[in-house]
């Protein structure tokens, strides 16, 4: 099996402290036991089964987060083809999916949150505001 998954992450001074690169870098030995595993970032994994692919995402977390190479992310998946794409960041989940339409691939599509922006303080849900420091929500 084909496993595909890009890192985007705004931490780039201190990529080994990311939390979604240390995330790929404790599981990438259990990916690549049976799989090909395939890693869409600025750096490689300490993995050296695992396939990197050197793709940049930005250097500030706006860029890293608002923005989307369309271009880039169509060519990387029709160029591993995967049977399963991880998304890191489940709110880009909609760009991957119309990518994987576009092409007219069938790919399984997995996410997951390793930080969930909203609180409850005094049983009451708020927004983490550490995500909206210019008030941009």
């Amino acid at each position: 099996m084909r496993i595909l998954t890009f890192l985007n992450v705004s931490n780039r001074s201190r990529m080994q402290a990311d939390s979604g690169y240390i995330f790929y870098n404790l599981l990438s030995p259990y990916f690549t036991k049976q799989n090909s595993f395939y890693f869409a970032s600025p750096e490689p994994l300490s993995d050296c089964n695992c396939i990197h692919i050197n793709k940049e995402f930005g250097f500030n977390k706006y860029e890293v987060r608002f923005s989307f190479d369309w271009s880039k992310v169509m060519e990387i998946i029709s160029k591993v083809s995967p049977d399963v794409l991880i998304v890191n960041q489940v709110e880009q989940v909609p760009h991957y999916k119309a990518i994987i339409q576009a092409l007219g691939i069938n790919v399984s599509i997995v996410s997951y949150a390793h930080y969930i922006p909203y609180l409850f303080v005094n049983n009451v849900f708020q927004y983490d505001e550490s995500l909206n420091p210019h008030s941009l929500r």
